[in-house]
């Protein structure tokens, strides 16, 4: 049954039969947004279609509401290629109805725009939950186009995306389970067979897309923040001729009572779960999907508990297609089991033998966080008739209009603890009562040491003047650039902001120093500020334990830009650069060839670097402390030809052995390639084969979630943040895998969020290092000015010197008049997460060297609690969706470590000092 309807201005189309319905909004790309379980009212796909009400037929949306909008789009760019946002999502569709029967119901949408013509043809018959799509993409540009037909759709099984779904795909060893976990998370996979679905345990459905394995390149999956994930299919790359036309045709099934697909085999998908219930009696429930016609199936298998066998069982049931059916089995067991060996027999075939968990279909239990303290660090230092001065930690929000009200009386002192070569800050916030301040500095004198008189100088400190920017998600201007040694202005009712920053000499004698800061201004007289400072008697290491990789895009982007002059900046906040950029810093020698006859010829050329390449190798790794360098980047492109193969091993020998002879190839890493598709894994190995025959020892690092297909291949896994999955990174680093994580979200790297959180996570699950896509890149081509638009805040760290704009240049025109020197309170913050960092890393050290000494019962006691305290980050860092929102947390956890080192030191050496 085929029914019209209206959304707001917008027509509307239902397709239904008495299991399944579908609404597609024809006018706004032919978007479907509801694909509904009649029985249970579960729209399977995520889709805010709300929105559009707002708007009308021919206005433009933004791309907030058509993201929002989820659902299913043609992703499709108007020139034939596949890429995302597409040039379809708001264009009309022409809407045809072909059949409207009690039996059957068939519509066809089409859209032309630029080189392409879409048709779209859905099916829906009776007693079925099966819709089935039809995409059908038309040259009509009188020129050929590579196309790679894309069929995305933003799901929620059992009308709700929970974090006990499963999205479930078919792997070359067997079906791969991926946990649904409510963030930015892609994963590209190469499909063994033409299915991938999505299953919620709870609502206990799954929703099933299904193609034709023949026409498809790979699968995709994407975890998003607001709750679905999107389920993709890739057909195969061809190149379309002019006038002719390409097609991919996909279905989607709905199935009840399936909580999880937890086997399969090429055209049976299956689940085993189980419950032991009074008096040892378990029963076993088994259900199976039938992908094509099969009838009669018989299941022979055994029940386990680990490595012990508990139990054989048998079971039967028929079969039908493109439905599930159930059988039910209950043995008295007398031992747990949680897991099933079975055989399957289909009919003649050959016996197919799985190994499946038991579904355990409770949901996990939430991560409840266990703050360290509830105290904030805020306070008030002064309060009088003409200004309030208070103080906030480097990681905490001040905000230009908040009224900060001190339920304690003012308290003129400041404390900071800090070690040799480590840095701490703080801001103070400066609010006059009355009338305007301006032209407010610090002074600072240098600070005497209680006991001994030694000298903490005053050239320890520095300033900067907090400067706004409008940050659009909160709807307000908020503090981030750090202008270096600036003056602050103070309105009347407002708050002025200067950061404090202290740097102890890595020779200050420990001790507690107390001194003065004195506020300058010619307009208004300031009482000093008493401030204190314990400089403890170990040293934070030069050295980083952690590699770090933050892209400088401007420098890496700019031709015979040298771009080491920010190396010494990321340095100074515990960082380092991602790329060396080699254009320049290569010779071309001659070199013999093997050629295809296998015959030596003389004349072709291999890159060699030069002198000017090791200088500026020796200012990173030893002047800037870098731990490891990118040295090459991206082979995208890829001859298979004798010669091609031949150069690319003659030129990573060459690049190698330099590297190696120069003492550099250890702490060098090759980007192979950025984000590669599943489609080009096959291609990928070869190329690696080829970068192993030129060198072994050349490390291959690939930005990409770790991923079976590619097992052996890559040395350093870069995983994109939350996608990590601890028990499969743990036993790849086991083989001697690097594995880091990438780019924090907006929600930890946003202006007014915990930066410092990045070293904490890398705490947590032992990684090898964190890399950052990029310090000074505007991730929008479009994106204006830094200071005046917020569209690239999660990756911006330092600002442009100037806040002036020419609208008739684009950003990447900009790039060499641009200066980025000004610092960010998100800098700040990192740099502090990653000497978290080295705190646990030392008291991990001071712990092995208690151990070695394990002088008595009571030492016994210090190093168990000092044990103890290398898990304290599970008290505000649960996972990648749960964690702390209060910086003091964080502050809290590195004076504990600290206090415990110090005993540690002490019980040792038995000296404070």
């Amino acid at each position: 049954m085929i029914s019209e309807g209206k959304l707001g201005e917008f027509k509307t189309l239902t397709v239904e039969n008495d299991k399944v319905r579908f609404k597609i909004v024809p006018q706004v790309g032919g978007r479907i947004v509801e694909y509904t379980l009649k029985s249970s009212g579960h729209n399977q796909l995520f889709s805010d279609y709300e929105a559009f009400t707002s708007y009308k037929p021919g206005e433009t949306m933004t791309r907030t509401v058509m993201y929002r909008a989820g659902g299913h789009e043609d992703t499709i760019k108007e020139t034939g290629h596949w890429n995302w946002p597409n040039d379809f999502e708001q264009e009309p569709y022409t809407l045809e109805v072909m059949v409207d029967s009690p039996e059957l119901a068939t519509i066809r949408l089409t859209a032309e725009k630029g080189s392409v013509k879409i048709e779209r043809v859905h099916t829906l018959r009776k007693g079925s939950t099966t819709l089935s799509h039809e995409l059908t993409v038309t040259n009509v540009s009188d020129k050929p186009i590579e196309m790679m037909l894309r069929h995305r759709v933003a799901t929620q099984a059992g009308g709700q995306a929970r974090r006990t779904d499963k999205i479930t795909y078919p792997g070359a060893s067997g079906i791969v389970c991926k946990k649904f976990f409510p963030d930015n998370i892609w994963m590209d996979f190469l499909l063994a067979d033409g299915w991938v679905c999505a299953s919620d345990p709870v609502a206990r459905e799954t929703f099933l897309l299904t193609s034709a394995f023949e026409n498809l390149s790979n699968g995709g999956i994407w975890f998003d923040k607001l709750n679905y994930y999107n389920l993709e299919f890739f057909g195969k790359k061809q190149m379309v001729p002019a006038g002719q036309s390409t097609t991919l045709k996909t279905q989607w099934h709905i199935f009840s009572d399936v909580p999880l697909i937890t086997f399969a085999t090429k055209d049976l998908l299956g689940f085993f779960e189980g419950a032991m219930g009074d008096d040892h009696q378990f029963t076993l429930n088994t259900g199976i999907i039938a992908l094509k016609e099969f009838g009669k199936v018989a299941i022979n298998g055994i029940f386990y508990n680990g490595p012990n066998i508990i139990d054989d069982f048998q079971q039967e049931m028929e079969t039908v297609f493109l439905s599930n059916r159930t059988s039910s089995l209950t043995k008295k067991l007398f031992s747990p089991v949680d897991e099933i060996h079975a055989k399957f027999k289909i009919n003649d075939m050959a016996e197919v033998s799985l190994i499946v968990p038991l579904i355990d279909t409770s949901p996990p239990e939430p991560i409840v966080l266990k703050p360290l303290t509830n105290q904030p660090f805020r306070y008030c230092l002064q309060d009088n008739s003409d200004y309030q001065l208070w103080i906030e930690s480097t990681s905490g929000v001040v905000l230009p209009d908040e009224v900060f009200n001190d339920s304690k009386p003012p308290r003129n002192v400041i404390e900071l603890e800090v070690l040799p070569n480590e840095y701490e800050g703080f801001q103070l916030a400066i609010r006059p009562k009355e009338n305007d301040i301006k032209s407010i500095e610090p002074i600072f004198e240098n600070l005497r040491e209680v006991t001994t008189e030694a000298t903490l100088s005053a050239n320890s400190f520095s300033f900067y003047r907090g400067e706004t920017i409008l940050v659009e998600t909160e709807n307000r201007r908020m503090y981030d650039p750090l202008v270096p040694n600036a003056a602050v202005n103070a309105s009347e009712e407002q708050n002025a902001m200067l950061f404090i920053e202290l740097h102890c000499d890595d020779m200050q004698l420990p001790g507690i120093y107390e001194g003065k800061i004195k506020l300058h201004s010619v307009e208004q007289d300031f009482s000093p500020i008493t401030i204190r400072v314990k400089v403890r008697a170990y040293q934070m290491p030069h050295a980083r334990s952690i590699d770090t990789a933050f892209w400088v895009w401007k420098t890496w982007n700019t031709r015979k830009h040298k771009n080491t002059k920010v190396w010494h900046q990321l340095a100074r906040y515990r960082l380092s650069p991602g790329w060396l950029r080699a254009g320049h810093l290569t010779t071309s020698e001659d070199a013999e060839f093997i050629d295809v006859k296998g015959k030596a010829k003389p004349g072709k050329v291999i890159s060699v670097w030069n002198e000017e390449a090791k200088q500026w190798c020796i200012e990173g790794y030893h002047h800037c402390q870098i731990n490891r360098i990118s040295t090459g980047y991206n082979i995208w492109g890829y001859a298979d030809t004798w010669d091609w193969k031949h150069s690319l091993v003659r030129n990573t020998r060459a690049a190698a052995g330099w590297l190696d002879e120069n003492g550099f190839l250890q702490d060098s890493y090759y980007q192979i390639v950025d984000e590669p598709l599943a489609s080009r894994f096959a291609q990928l190995k070869q190329v690696i084969k080829l970068f192993r025959q030129g060198n072994p020892d050349y490390t291959i690092m690939c930005t990409m979630p770790i991923n079976p297909d590619m097992y052996g291949y890559i040395d350093m896994w870069h995983v994109p943040w939350g996608a990590l999955e601890p028990e499969v990174a743990k036993q790849r680093q086991q083989l001697g895998e690097k594995v880091w994580l990438y780019n924090a979200l907006p929600k930890i790297t946003g202006i007014g969020k915990l930066g410092r959180l990045i070293g904490w996570f890398c705490w947590k699950y032992n990684l090898d290092g964190y890399m950052h896509f990029a310090v000074d890149y505007p991730d929008s081509h479009t994106i204006l000015n830094p200071w005046q638009s917020t569209g690239s805040h999660w990756t911006l760290f330092f600002y442009p010197t100037v806040k002036t704009w020419d609208p008739e240049l684009p950003v990447w025109q900009n790039y060499a008049k641009w200066d980025w020197s000004i610092p960010s309170i998100r800098l700040m913050q990192i740099r502090d997460g990653f000497e978290d960092y080295e705190y646990m890393k030392m008291l991990q050290k001071w712990i092995h060297l208690a151990k070695r000494h394990n002088k008595n019962e009571q030492d016994l006691e210090l190093i168990t609690q000092a044990e103890q305290l290398l898990g304290i980050q599970d008290h505000f860092v649960g996972d990648f969706i749960s964690f702390t929102e209060n910086p003091e947390d964080m502050m809290v956890a590195r004076k504990r470590i600290g206090d415990m080192i110090d005993k540690l030191r002490y019980m040792l050496t038995g000296k404070q000092f």
